[in-house]
């Protein structure tokens, strides 16, 4: 594992469904590794009660049914845990700027309670992708040949997301770089705006990628008034065009 100052969590979510606006979570697995440690330290394995109805093709995905979390607590009970377990680290896993981070965010503000005080973002995806784009089961298969893991499992993609972690950093010297890791010139949580050479606020998505935010304040506004977008890439929107 890379030698990180701070600890890292890798972690995944399963769901009711894969609208970022309206699909809860129904499980989070997460593993906290120590910098330069390659077995956790600690884990979590939670099954959520959604409080709606699981959409049977989520259910086909990842085989939680809604009888399997009728009585487990809901997200508002487990929420102090999950960000305490999220706070001061390093977040990773695969895919997490596009689909988990968004999610758990929505998921932190129907309670109330802000997103966790991470150090940065090592989204494996982009990491996959800048090396060889794969997905999460082909990159295993490649790295680490004969792995076993069960699939559309919470705990078992994010520890699986850091085994493959592992394995990469170990075949490709550019994963010792952090900078080159972490995506850390990103605006917002999901990576939808960057910023330019000039500390300048960017689209990194879609037909104006590349294009200046104030250049484009119509398409921004639509951004805003829409609910297909994540909070935190709407909340930035907002105080930008407050200056």
């Amino acid at each position: 594992m890379i030698n990180l100052n701070k600890p890292i969590v890798f972690f995944d979510i399963e769901t009711t469904g894969l609208s970022i606006p309206d699909a809860r979570i129904v499980q989070f697995g997460a593993a906290l590794y120590g910098s330069g440690n390659h077995i956790p330290t600690a884990t979590m394995n939670l099954l959520i009660n959604p409080g709606i109805l699981i959409d049977p093709k989520a259910t086909e995905v990842h085989g939680i049914t809604n009888q399997m979390v009728m009585n487990e607590p809901g997200f508002a009970n487990l929420a102090f845990s999950i960000r305490s377990f999220l706070s001061d680290v390093y977040l990773s896993g695969f895919n997490i700027r596009g689909f988990d981070i968004p999610i758990l965010e929505r998921e932190f503000s129907r309670v109330d309670m802000p997103f966790p005080a991470y150090i940065g973002i090592i989204d494996v995806m982009s990491v996959v992708h800048k090396l060889n784009p794969r997905t999460l089961t082909a990159s295993v298969e490649k790295y680490i040949p004969g792995y076993k893991f069960l699939s559309h499992d919470a705990l078992a993609d994010a520890t699986a997301t850091a085994d493959l972690f592992d394995a990469m950093s170990k075949v490709h010297k550019e994963c010792e770089d952090i900078n080159f890791l972490s995506d850390s010139n990103f605006a917002d949580l999901a990576g939808l705006i960057a910023y330019e050479e000039n500390k300048q606020p960017v689209f990194n998505f879609g037909k104006h990628k590349g294009e200046l935010l104030s250049s484009q304040k119509d398409y921004c506004k639509w951004m805003i008034s829409s609910c297909s977008f994540p909070l935190n890439t709407i909340n930035f929107l907002k105080a930008f065009f407050k200056h």
